[in-house]
């Protein structure tokens, strides 16, 4: 069973502009088309479906598409004028909705309430997931929503007739969302930026957690190893290794925990009091010292002397613990070779030169560099 409409629109309000300049003086609707204008071709098509009325909103020239469908018998024409603005596709039904008839309000209606109950449902979901971006959404959209919902009543509930004039609070309801969409895409960026400068913040402290040592807190292998290159190019020129002496009694008479406490003495005693000195644990009771400046043999020296006085304050043994070292002073240039792992083998085999010499001592070597003497030199010194 085919269900015919009985009433149809026509919207005939445009202004046109795409047409121009055929319709500067003539509104789109009466331009002809192979020798028929468009608002005919419209409505003969409605005849043809056998459309009683047909609704026809008005307002570029308004009057010259009333003179012209004046001679038309079918359908019955209802006028549906849009002053003092032209509406929206959507404003110019809303507005005919009258005209329309009582069926056609309730379809246009009730299809906008299960919109909004739709758009209900999938916020609700939202909120329920405790989303932060949709409270945003939903103060943006909440002024639409209760224009839409006031439109719903109006057209259902309210005498014939009458119609809710939304145009300018839409409007101010659109200015709304856009201040609160950015607003909210503020927010986004201020919580993405928190949490790139939190991922950075706990890099940074995994990065130090991994390059410390967790007995004695002075740097670890890795950290000189990956920092060498760098902090020879500042002027740490001076790597000094230092072990203690017999370290291995004091865990076995006296256990762990107090050689662990040992340890962290030896660490105090070399951490840096300034700038133009690091202190690593290599592991075990190894230690390196990296120094820059003057007299960096006789700050390194002064160090190693310090870890038995430091010891024999605070640690609970009667014995005392003395330390070796091997020190070498390597200026830039003066060897082809200074990565750290060169410097580091010549300063590990002076150290085993001083435990065979009786330990509790340095062994040191200072490297020079030559340059020859230029030409002016040589002639001066002749």
């Amino acid at each position: 069973m085919s269900v015919r409409p009985d009433i149809a629109m026509i919207l005939a309000a445009g202004l046109g502009t795409r047409m121009r300049p055929l319709t500067d003086r003539m509104p789109k609707p009466l331009i002809e088309v192979a020798g028929r204008t468009l608002i005919d071709r419209a409505l003969d098509i409605a005849e043809g479906a056998d459309v009683a009325r047909a609704v026809v909103n008005l307002h570029y020239l308004g009057h010259m598409i009333g003179a012209h469908l004046e001679a038309r018998a079918k359908p019955e024409i209802l006028y549906s004028p849009e002053e003092p603005e032209i509406l929206d596709t959507g404003g110019g039904i809303r507005q005919a909705l009258p005209l329309l008839g009582t069926v056609t309000v309730t379809i246009y209606y009730t299809g906008y309430v299960l919109y909004l109950a739709a758009l209900a449902v999938i916020l609700a979901r939202a909120l329920r997931r405790q989303s932060r971006a949709i409270r945003w959404v939903i103060l943006g959209h909440l002024p639409l929503l209760l224009i839409g919902m006031t439109n719903v009543v109006v057209g259902l509930f309210a005498q014939e007739g009458r119609v809710f004039d939304s145009y300018w609070s839409q409007n101010l309801a659109l200015a709304f969302e856009v201040i609160v969409t950015s607003f909210a895409v503020a927010d986004r960026f201020m919580i993405l930026k928190r949490e790139r400068d939190r991922a950075r913040s706990e890099a940074r402290v995994l990065e130090q957690l991994t390059e410390r040592d967790a007995l004695t807190g002075l740097l670890n292998r890795r950290a000189i190893e990956s920092r060498f290159e760098i902090l020879r190019a500042q002027g740490f020129t001076t790597l000094a290794v230092i072990d203690l002496d017999h370290f291995k009694q004091v865990n076995d008479r006296h256990g762990h925990m107090v050689g662990d406490q040992v340890l962290k003495c030896v660490a105090k005693a070399l951490k840096p009091a300034g700038e133009n000195s690091l202190a690593f644990r290599m592991g075990g009771e190894e230690f390196v010292l990296l120094l820059r400046g003057e007299n960096a043999m006789e700050r390194a020296e002064a160090r190693r002397m310090a870890i038995g006085m430091c010891v024999d304050e605070t640690s609970p043994l009667t014995e005392g613990v003395t330390a070796s070292m091997g020190i070498v002073e390597a200026p830039l240039d003066s060897l082809a070779d200074a990565s750290f792992e060169a410097l580091y083998t010549r300063a590990d085999r002076l150290l085993y030169e001083a435990k065979a010499a009786g330990r509790n001592r340095t062994m040191a070597e200072r490297l020079k560099v030559f340059r020859p003497r230029t030409r002016a030199e040589r002639r001066a010194a002749a």
